[in-house]
């Protein structure tokens, strides 16, 4: 595992927010012995209504120095080895101008020595910020985590594709996690390496459902993750209304889609956002997990999070098809539209693997994950950059 490097973390979330990817591997990398400035979203678009909770959170963080005193650098350590940074930037910045302060901005928040070697740059949105900090920290090892397809995004600013090109020119090394981002990808870079989501399983052996649970009725359907426009609530509320006798907990943060027609139907439970601590428990409490990922394009490339936290659970799952479940055969119902889903959910619904479904969780741990990640930046630290197998996985 790598230890001793710097890495300029330009995360694709903010620390607080749902705990995906970006955060468990800055946590695992600090624990590891790393230096890990994690600098939380850097506004790549103008702002929407729906953010005006989490700008005002991020406005108040940004005016914060560290530890109270005057001077610009790093805020607080939300882990060991993580130093949070909430930069104030121009949300979208897109004439020169904008992007120059917005560049000084972020900049004059991280403090480096020459002692912080090896560093790495490691890049989640393609912007023309994170752009114009290639090379702004004198980084020995660009790295560009692609983990969706950016050009598809409702909100994309114009020019994403391109500037996504050009930000692959630019990086040492490239990876993704779902096999279509490594189908588009691996030919626009010689080094691009698939390295899927990952679990620890550990917590969800023995793991007891939290108390508001034991009002469910059985059997349980559930989704749990972010409420946002990858999501289809109209799936959610198809298998709701198919099976009034199921109980259809959603737990998670809604963002920006209309749930009334969830709200409004009386076997559906809407709960907020979780830790992750947490997630484990709320688990222990469905017998079926769903992942009701909406008909648009950008789903087509998600490698969904959630996919082992279900899996170490125990739990059958019904999906929509994607490439990326493809990978496991019948272990995952997959059915398309309303009916199809609901289909699914029925097939899935009982099914009783749970031992092959936890082995298919163990294989995939956050362990291995960061193992290749590893692989991947001493490789290239040290001029050594690793193939990829036919599968994108870096061969160490």
């Amino acid at each position: 595992m790598i230890s001793g490097a710097t890495i300029v973390y330009l995360s694709a979330v903010d620390w607080s927010a749902p705990w995906h990817g970006p955060q468990e591997i800055a946590r695992r990398l600090g624990a590891a012995g790393n230096r890990v400035i994690y600098v939380e979203t850097l506004a790549w678009r103008r702002l929407k209504a729906h953010d005006a909770r989490r700008a005002a959170g991020r406005l108040a963080r940004g005016l914060r120095r560290r530890g109270g005193g005057t001077g610009p650098g790093p805020g607080r350590t939300p882990a060991p080895g993580v130093e949070l940074v909430s930069p104030l930037v121009v949300p979208g910045a897109s004439s020169r101008a904008a992007r120059i302060l917005s560049r000084e901005l972020v900049k004059a928040r991280i403090r480096l020595s020459p002692a912080d070697r090896p560093l790495v740059l490691w890049i989640y949105t393609p912007s023309r910020l994170t752009l114009d900090l290639v090379g702004a920290f004198g980084e020995d090892l660009v790295l560009y985590h692609c983990t969706q397809s950016h050009r598809h995004r409702p909100t994309a600013p114009p020019g994403t594709e391109a500037v996504e090109r050009e930000l692959i020119g630019r990086a040492g090394a490239v990876v993704v996690d779902g096999i279509e981002l490594l189908r588009e990808r691996g030919p626009l870079h010689p080094h691009v390496y698939r390295i899927p989501s990952g679990v620890d399983p550990a917590p969800y052996a023995g793991a007891r459902p939290p108390a508001w649970a034991a009002a469910l009725r059985r059997p349980v359907a559930g989704y749990l993750g972010s409420v946002d426009h990858r999501i289809d609530p109209a799936l959610i509320a198809a298998v709701a209304r198919a099976h009034p006798e199921w109980s259809v907990p959603v737990v998670g943060p809604v963002t920006d889609l209309d749930v009334s027609e969830l709200r409004e139907l009386p076997n559906v439970l809407m709960r907020d956002q979780v830790p992750i601590d947490a997630v484990p428990g709320v688990l222990a409490a469905f017998d079926l997990g769903l992942m009701p990922y909406a008909d648009i394009p950008m789903t087509r490339y998600t490698y969904p999070a959630k996919l082992h936290q279900y899996l170490a659970a125990g739990l059958p799952v019904a999906g929509v098809p994607l490439p990326d479940l493809a990978e496991l055969g019948d272990l995952v119902a997959t059915g398309t539209g309303r009916e199809g889903f609901v289909a699914a959910a029925e097939r899935a619904m009982g099914d009783g693997r749970v031992d092959e479904r936890r082995a298919v969780a163990a294989a995939n741990t956050w362990a291995d994950r960061l193992a290749a990640l590893s692989v991947v930046l001493e490789g290239h630290l040290e001029g050594r950059p690793p193939r990829a197998g036919d599968d994108g996985e870096p061969l160490a």
